[in-house]
């Protein structure tokens, strides 16, 4: 597990401060802090926090109850501790290759009709299936999510799809860093 002040930094160096400000009454806050904190975890191949399936993809308990009573629960002195939190440049490389797997642009997800925090989860549940080995094909991620997130139509799956494969193909090629 991180330490608190870290985790933070952390935090508001992926997705800002505001995610933090509306973690308690934002559902989409507290999905984007999971998904981006698991994909972080996978590339630094470190079990920091368990990750198991939960309704939307991967999700740790551990990691909930640090955010919500260790860093909410003290936030202001959590700030003043990550003012002298300083990330490493491999640390850096992390944050750079975890904002990179979920960049996209606003235009592209509007007209799909997905928010941020529906691009993070299909992401985000791709990779846990892939990495865990229960994925061979594209056709059987394509049938895994759909049974497995049926609110998401054809076109933002199989959208979805393609650019999954062409993030991790990316981090295949570069390995991890």
């Amino acid at each position: 597990m991180f330490s608190t002040p870290t985790l933070y930094k952390i935090i508001v160096s992926l997705l800002g401060p505001e995610v933090l400000e509306k973690y308690e009454m934002d559902y989409n806050s507290r999905l984007l802090i999971q998904k981006a904190i698991y994909l972080l975890q996978e590339l630094v191949g470190k079990e920091l926090y368990n990750f198991s399936w939960y309704l939307a993809g991967p999700y740790s308990p551990l990691l909930s109850r640090q955010v919500f009573n260790e860093i909410l629960t003290n936030l202001e002195e959590v700030k003043k501790e990550a003012e002298n939190v300083r990330f490493t440049e491999k640390g850096e490389k992390f944050i750079k290759k975890v904002k990179e797997f979920f960049e996209m642009e606003s235009d592209q997800l509007e007209h799909l009709k997905l928010t941020k925090a529906d691009w993070y989860e299909l992401l985000a549940s791709m990779y846990y299936l892939y990495k865990r080995g229960q994925i061979d094909s594209k056709e059987d991620l394509k049938r895994a999510i759909k049974v497995n997130k049926k609110r998401f139509n054809e076109e933002q799956i199989c959208f979805s799809i393609e650019e999954f494969y062409k993030r991790v193909q990316e981090i295949d090629k570069n390995g991890k860093i």
